[in-house]
Order: structure tokens, then sequence, then C-alpha cells
């Protein structure tokens, strides 16, 4: 039922049962009931709770002895620390249940770490490395015949080639995921899908497909109840308002993602929010507050280490200081940029800086 995204009726089934266990006094019905709401509270985007959640469920797998639940917990708090941009944290999470998984001989929960470990390669930069793990991690999924983490794999390999600039090649990968999604009535899955085929549609200029994609994902994760996806669709939505010189109705839904992300915590989210912000007072003639917002956003990435939107907020802040004339500042700006592109990868980014530095008075 949870996996089909019945939220709350997932959450009642299992308090009543937590209830149950607490009067059986039954402790590995407590550990998996407590594992299971933390899953519930994270798909919310209610990060604190997941955790507390997490906790105590691994506190129970510890104390009976079970190694596997504790891989499992450990896997899922890793979930919670990327979610907040703690990828440190997150890797050693992944890696402590990763240790288990291999130790145990058990190839699903191995496949779980791979790939989530490729998610958080890929939010450093580390295209490379993202790549081989999600690869790792699709290899042991065919084996044992998953294909909601076959759907995954795809997904998150379109992910990889897209920030390479290989727009066709995503697309391919995120329909294939997207097939599978809804073969298996995934929501989860078909609305990051449809949120990431609205990105490569963005990309090519497709403003009306791009938006279609954005309001079917929002649709999908507001039934969700999934805080973090309400506000990626709302930043998504606004992107494209703006490109279309809406800037009301784009500042609107922005503000409306960095309300959410702050209230459940999501560092990430919030600097993409910050970033998105400052190109639409860049857009509107406020210099000072273009930087202002660019500045925040580049505070939080450099806190998390994304690397890609590390170079992001130097490429922007590059543009802000050519718009006021400051041709030195955005020099650096701009070479800052292009050596994080140039280490993680992306050459379509790369040849957009070239570009801007060739316009520049010598």
């Amino acid at each position: 039922m949870f996996a089909r995204g019945d939220v709350a009726d997932a959450e009642a089934i299992y308090r009543q049962a937590l209830k149950l266990f607490e009067e059986l006094d039954h402790l590995e019905g407590l550990a998996d009931t407590y594992g299971n709401l933390g899953t519930v509270e994270r798909t919310r985007g209610e990060l604190n709770d997941a955790e507390t959640m997490y906790l105590k469920a691994l506190g129970l797998n510890k104390e009976l002895g079970r190694p596997v639940g504790a891989a499992q917990i450990y896997n899922n708090l890793g979930v919670v620390f990327l979610m907040r941009g703690d990828l440190d944290n997150a890797e050693r999470m992944y890696r402590k249940s990763l240790s288990i998984n291999e130790l145990a001989g058990r190839p699903e929960g191995m496949a779980s770490n791979y790939s989530n470990l490729g998610r958080l390669l890929y939010s450093r930069g580390d295209f490379e490395g993202a790549e081989q793990m999600v690869q790792m991690a699709m290899k042991l999924y065919e084996l044992l015949g998953d294909p909601t983490g076959i759907a995954d794999s795809y997904s998150n390999i379109g992910a990889v080639v897209q920030a390479r600039g290989d727009l066709n090649s995503a697309e391919a990968m995120f329909r294939k995921a997207l097939d599978l999604y809804e073969t298996l009535v995934h929501p989860e899955g078909v609305a990051v899908t449809y949120s990431r085929l609205g990105n490569v549609l963005f990309e090519r200029g497709d403003l009306n497909g791009a938006e279609t994609m954005y309001r079917k994902a929002l649709d999908l994760h507001q039934k969700l109840d999934s805080s973090k996806g309400i506000a990626l669709s709302y930043s998504n939505i606004g992107l494209v308002l703006d490109k279309r010189w809406d800037l009301d109705g784009a500042e609107k839904v922005h503000r409306k993602a960095l309300e959410l992300n702050k209230q459940i915590g999501y560092p990430a989210g919030m600097a993409t929010d910050y970033g998105n912000l400052g190109s639409l007072l860049l857009k509107r003639g406020d210099y000072n507050g273009a930087e202002s917002m660019y500045l925040k956003s580049l505070e939080l990435n450099e806190r998390i280490g994304h690397k890609a939107d590390i170079a992001l907020n130097y490429m922007n802040l590059g543009i802000l200081m050519q718009r006021r004339g400051d041709f030195g500042a955005a020099r650096i700006a701009w070479s800052k940029s292009r050596d994080l592109y140039s280490g993680i990868g992306a050459s379509h980014m790369i040849a957009n800086i070239d570009g801007m530095l060739g316009l520049l008075p010598k």
C-alpha cells in the first residue's frame, strides 16, 4: 500500500501495528514498524521525525542482534542525511550498511547501497563515480529480477548523462524508467521521472512540454504528501514562468518552494530556490537583490559540497558582474565556474563559459 503512495493509510496501519506490538512487547515488530514509520515521515519531508523513528528502529535491531535490520536502517538514515545535504554523514551511513550487507551476502541490500552511493557521488559532481555505482546496482537488480531497482537505475543513469549534456540518451533512460514505474504502479518513481523528463524538455526549450511534465509531477507529489517533491515541482514550474517573463508568477512559486524547503530543513532545495530568485531579480534589474540571493545559494552549496551547483553560482555571479560593468570580477567568477565544470566533466557548460569569456573586453 505504501509503495503505491497511500501515505496516510500506511501511517494509520503502522500506528495500529505499533500499539499492538507495544502491548505484546514484540521487539522485532516494533523495530520493523519504527523503520516503516520513518519512511512515511521521510516521504513527507519530515526529516527530524524520520530520523527519530529510524534511530528507535536501529537501537532495537542492535539490541536484538539483527545486523540485516540494522543495515536497512543505516541505509535509510543515509537517505535522510543526503536530503539534508549532509553528504559526509550520508556516505558514512551508506558504507556502514554496505559493509554489513557484504558480510551477510545480501545482493538486494548491496544494490540499494550502490544506488544510494551513486546519488551521493552525483550530488558531489563525481559523475564518473556515480555512473560506476549505478551500473553496479543495475547489474545486481537485473540478477535479482527487481523491476523497481532496474527502473531506479535507468532514472539515475539518465540524470548522470544529462549532467554531461547528452539529452537524447538521458531521455531514453527516463522513458525506460517511466514505462517500468507505470507498469509497477509506483507513483513516487513516476513523479520523479516526470520531473526529470521535464528538465530534458526545458533544456531543449520546449516550455509547454516541460510545464506539462512538471505539473504532472506536482499532482502526484501532492497526492503523496511529499513536501520535498512539491517544493521541487514549484521550483521547476517557476523556471518555466521565468523563461516566459511571467516574473510575478515565477516569484510566487519560487517563494512557495523556498518556504517548504525551509520547513523541512532541505538545504539543497533552499540553495536552488535562492539561485532561482537571484536570476529573477537580475532580470528585473535589482542587482543588489540578485547578488544577495546568489551568495546565499553559494554559501549553502559550498557547505553541502555540490560542485555542479557551485559552478552554476559562480556562472550567475559572473553574469551579474558583467551587467554591472565589472569585467574583471566577471572573468574571475567565470574562470572559477569553468574550473569546477571541467573537474566534473560537464563539457557543454565549459563551452558556454568559454563563449561568455570570449565576449569580455581584453
